[in-house]
């Protein structure tokens, strides 16, 4: 594709105009709300779970400065911030696959390609081990080292706690709110 430059904007040979950021790809976006396509329910659970995911994290930074720079808190140290870390690994594992992969039925043959279902209710078992461990121990840093400790104030462990719960909040919204896409609406979504 040859391109002109032309100031601020670059000239594609398709009559469209983009900022500099050839990279940049909001104008598809809006296109969409443009020809009259409404959100579907694949982009409204993204939605919601990335807003989730992003005040989980904003809730556990807020804690660390505030335990850091207030006097009678207790500080988070460096195993407290586990929790999160495995829990947003596990919502990773989790986009691998959707509930209609569970249901794939095949034989418990591990060994052979033809495997897919079994694969994935292991993949599955995995992503519920890591998950809810690690909501189990946001669970035990909060209680062991804040809730028992009157003495101290407890906002550092919660916002532990509720940020393992939020990310576990939105890794269920995902795994219940998407579902398997045709191949025309794969078609349809490729452009963006």
């Amino acid at each position: 594709v040859s391109t002109q430059s032309t100031g601020n904007s670059i000239s594609l040979l398709d009559g469209r105009r983009k900022n500099e950021c050839l990279y940049c790809r909001f104008d598809l976006l809006f296109e969409r709300f443009r020809s009259n396509k409404i959100w579907n329910l694949n982009d409204s659970v993204c939605l919601i779970s990335g807003a989730l995911f992003s005040l989980s994290w904003f809730l556990l930074i807020d804690g660390a400065v505030y335990a850091k720079t207030q006097p009678g808190t207790k500080e988070l140290k460096w195993f407290q911030f586990l929790p999160g870390v495995f829990i947003s690994i596990a919502m990773v594992m989790l986009n691998y696959f959707t509930l209609n992969d569970l249901l794939v039925q095949d034989d418990l043959s591990f060994f052979t390609t033809e495997n897919f279902g079994s694969r994935v209710k292991i993949w599955f078992f995995a992503w519920f081990a890591v998950a809810f461990g690690s909501l189990g121990f946001s669970l035990w840093v909060f209680v062991e080292d804040y809730l028992l400790d009157s003495n101290i104030g407890m906002y550092p462990g919660l916002t532990v706690l509720l940020q393992a719960a939020l990310v576990l909040l939105a890794t269920l919204a995902l795994l219940f709110g998407r579902k398997r896409t045709s191949a025309e609406e794969a078609a349809e979504y490729s452009g963006l």
